[in-house]
């Protein structure tokens, strides 16, 4: 066992400087974006949830150990909030992180791609019958984003996004369409 601790001492290094480097090669691809979003339950869920507003900010980043321009990596931040069919008095407050890998394909000023996420939401039911009274629930969550990023000179953009939600257990599905301003940093 004796030299073992040097090795991981090396490795931990080799994997520190590679994404540096990489930082470094891929830094014009560092954008930020944030807009609104309308989030429609779909299957079982649209028999007891009615569609809401919300919100997402994302960042979006060179994807670690990957030294190419066409994968990226995007962060997203969602407020989803529903209200409960026929009952004015009960909202479904939703708010979660996702991380996964985004694919890039360039035509000129326009960016298509595609990205699979997963994360984790809580889900926080609000009665205002007088006082709130918040009932939380830790749930987890895959995405597939489909979209389109139109870009308006070199730091500016507009993201368009189609993505489709399941959360797990429940296995209900979210249809939430947004629309971002990317600003790269």
């Amino acid at each position: 066992m004796r030299g073992g601790g040097g090795v991981q001492l090396r490795f931990f290094f080799v994997i520190v400087g590679m994404f540096l480097g990489f930082s470094e090669v891929f830094a014009s691809d560092l954008s930020v974006g944030v807009g609104p979003t309308y989030a429609i339950p779909m299957g079982d869920s649209y028999q007891t949830l009615s569609p809401g507003p919300g919100g997402v900010l994302q960042l979006w980043s060179p994807f670690p150990f990957w030294c190419k321009s066409w994968v990226q990596l995007q962060s997203s931040v969602l407020y989803e909030r529903f209200s409960v069919r026929n009952n004015t008095g009960i909202a479904l407050n939703r708010m979660g992180i996702l991380l996964g890998p985004r694919f890039n394909a360039t035509v000129g000023d326009v960016r298509l791609f595609f990205a699979t996420q997963l994360g984790s939401f809580v889900d926080s039911l609000l009665f205002s019958t007088g006082t709130s009274v918040g009932v939380n629930q830790l749930v987890f969550s895959g995405r597939v984003v489909s979209g389109v990023d139109f870009s308006f000179g070199e730091r500016f953009g507009l993201v368009w996004e189609m993505p489709v939600m399941v959360l797990f257990p429940s296995g209900y599905l979210v249809w939430a369409p947004s629309l971002s301003l990317r600003v790269n940093l």
